[in-house]
């Protein structure tokens, strides 16, 4: 069943003009704007649907886009708009399941996730229990043999969002477009591709690497203050692994003040 799509801005001039055109060609796009007295009496004349929703900021418009197959974006002024809009519908398609490469950005801070556990390790909502995700940890290269090792990683209030609004149409978290599970191949090939286009929508990619989401949850959480006791047990990661990536943040951050110090000298 083709997916709903959806006119932002469908009573400004140029959105109805599209609307009339729309229905006249037998089709039954959403009217989205920021005025339910604007959107809606326009919807009702034309026996379509309606929903309203704001730019206040990036967590109204990823919600507000969630289920959409397509967005036709008519709100203007672009300038103002456009990225918001292009960055809510490549992060947060609102496809009914996390398992997009995007959303599975979201999750990927989650200390201790490697691509083995996150996708050959086939998890399943039954892993998600009060509070946090239950997973066998795995160690070297793709297919190695399992630690056995059972890790239990607390979930951040992102990825609680993301859970909360996913509709369930599969055992597994991870899924592709049909609601199966996610081949390696094909997770990274699309993780590549999303990567690539919110990079350069948001001009951002927050310094995540497919096959080193571990060290990027401890360098997350390094920045963020927490012990080395602390890190060592979100992660699983060595004590030694952990004082290495400290050492090269460290270096950074020298590296940074160098730099400020050379250029306010006197």
């Amino acid at each position: 069943m083709p997916k709903p799509w959806m006119i932002y801005g469908a009573n400004g001039y140029t959105g109805e003009l599209i609307a009339r055109e729309a229905v006249g060609r037998g089709l039954t796009p959403v009217l989205v704007g920021r005025s339910v007295a604007k959107v809606g009496p326009l919807a009702a004349s034309l026996g379509l649907k309606s929903r309203v929703f704001d730019f206040n900021n990036a967590e109204t418009i990823g919600k507000g886009v969630v289920g959409m197959g397509v967005v036709l974006h008519c709100a203007g002024p672009f300038s103002a708009t456009a990225t918001p809009m292009m960055a809510a519908c490549l992060t947060r398609p609102g496809t009914g399941s996390l398992p997009r490469p995007a959303a599975a950005r979201r999750c990927a801070p989650t200390p201790g996730s490697k691509m083995s556990n996150l996708i050959l390790g086939g998890m399943t909502w039954s892993h998600v229990d009060q509070g946090a995700i239950q997973l066998v940890q795995e160690d070297g290269a793709m297919g190695q043999k399992k630690t056995g090792k059972r890790v239990r990683v607390p979930i951040h209030r992102d990825l609680k969002a993301e859970l909360d609004r996913v509709e369930r149409r599969s055992s597994f978290i991870l899924t592709g477009d049909r609601g199966r599970p996610w081949k390696v191949e094909g997770f990274k090939s699309s993780w590549q591709r999303q990567h690539e286009c919110v990079e350069l929508v948001t001009g951002a990619c927050h310094g995540l690497v497919l096959h080193g989401l571990r060290k990027s949850a401890v360098c997350f959480l390094l920045k963020s203050g927490c012990t080395e006791t602390q890190m060592e047990a979100m992660t699983r990661q060595s004590r030694d692994m952990i004082r290495h990536y400290a050492a090269n943040l460290n270096r950074q951050r020298l590296a940074k003040q160098a730099i400020t110090n050379w250029e306010n000298r006197t």
